[in-house]
């Protein structure tokens, strides 16, 4: 596909977000029309995908960069995104505090119908990379199962909208609003080895992140992040849960079909580490001990890094809330 075409294609998609959203943001404002409200809530959630299967036979030119990896990362197509990704958050905020109550989803609260869509928005774009670019019909690569860490947010998404209200859904909502939001914005904000030469996955991995901040902000604000402890308690075990299940992944299909290449939460004890900062002890211990001792020394700094990132996410909301009288100053009670 030609960048002329492609580029017409992107204004069209653009044209075509802004008659869902006006018409939405006005409705919402004035409680009218709950069915019509829904209809393009789901428009908006299925566009995108539909945009990534019209674009699919894009890919970079020389005019735009020869190597995307080393190229678009701080270009204007990244930075692009990170501000639509601050105007999204913001346009998110501002409906959710409008947001009337929807007789049509009489079981679920308004947090968990945004949740859902966004999981849908999830499932889709992701459903388009899996048959396009991971050739899921015919030669699957295994290394795009979505089960890394800024993946299992799509699973929290779509399950636990349906869960009773109760301490494991409480939890789940704090895990994306404090892990969902460490995941997104790691990439938003260090986007190494993310983009390929296809336009379609490269935006699509833009996609994926920035929704990944959206959903994390606007659930800091409606669980309240910062007022207990136990918010930051309940997201890490979460996080620990999906750790867990990564190493019973990686390790058994080491020993059933190390063939196919996943390695969920690159946290294979027989792969190389590969996340940035996190892999300095492993590379650090590797030449002088060996693949086990760097490898373990690599898990550790794992959990140890994202936990201290989820603190501080709850910390620095905890700040806020303080600054703008709406929390008491107490001292935290662990």
């Amino acid at each position: 596909m030609h960048n002329t075409h492609g580029f017409l294609i992107l204004a069209g998609f653009l044209l075509v977000i802004l008659a869902l959203i006006i018409p939405l943001f006005i409705l919402n404002r004035r409680h009218q029309s709950p069915i019509i409200r829904e209809i393009l809530d789901w428009f908006l959630v299925a566009t995108p995908s539909i945009f990534l299967v019209l674009i699919d036979k894009w890919v970079w030119g020389p005019s735009i960069g020869d190597n995307p990896t080393a190229d678009l990362p701080y270009s204007w197509f990244h930075f692009m995104f990170v501000v639509l990704m601050i105007l999204a958050a913001y346009g998110l905020y501002r409906l959710s505090k409008n947001m009337p109550k929807n007789s049509l989803y009489k079981r679920f609260t308004s947090v968990d119908i945004t949740v859902l869509k966004i999981g849908f928005f999830l499932l889709f774009i992701e459903l388009y990379k899996q048959f396009s670019y991971a050739t899921l019909l015919t030669s699957y690569q295994w290394y795009l199962f979505p089960f890394q860490f800024c993946s299992v947010p799509i699973y929290v998404c779509l399950i636990n909208p349906w869960l009773k209200e109760g301490k494991l859904k409480i939890a789940g909502y704090n895990f994306l609003a404090i892990y969902g939001f460490i995941a997104g914005m790691s990439v938003m904000a260090m986007p190494v080895t993310v983009f390929v030469p296809s336009v379609a996955i490269s935006i699509h991995t833009m996609l994926w992140h920035a929704t990944m901040v959206i959903l994390g902000t606007y659930l800091l604000s409606k669980q309240n992040i910062g007022t207990s402890t136990l918010q930051v308690k309940s997201a890490t075990y979460i996080l620990y849960a999906f750790i867990v299940i990564a190493l019973i992944i990686d390790v058994t299909l080491h020993y059933t079909a190390p063939f196919i290449g996943l390695n969920a939460f690159f946290l294979s004890p027989w792969e190389a580490a590969h996340i940035p900062l996190i892999n300095i002890p492993y590379h650090a211990l590797l030449p002088l001990y060996g693949q086990t001792i760097a490898w373990f020394a690599y898990l550790i700094s794992y959990v140890i890094l994202f936990s201290v990132g989820g603190w501080i996410i709850f910390l620095v909301r905890r700040l806020y809330l303080q600054i703008i009288g709406r929390l008491v100053k107490s001292p935290l009670v662990f």
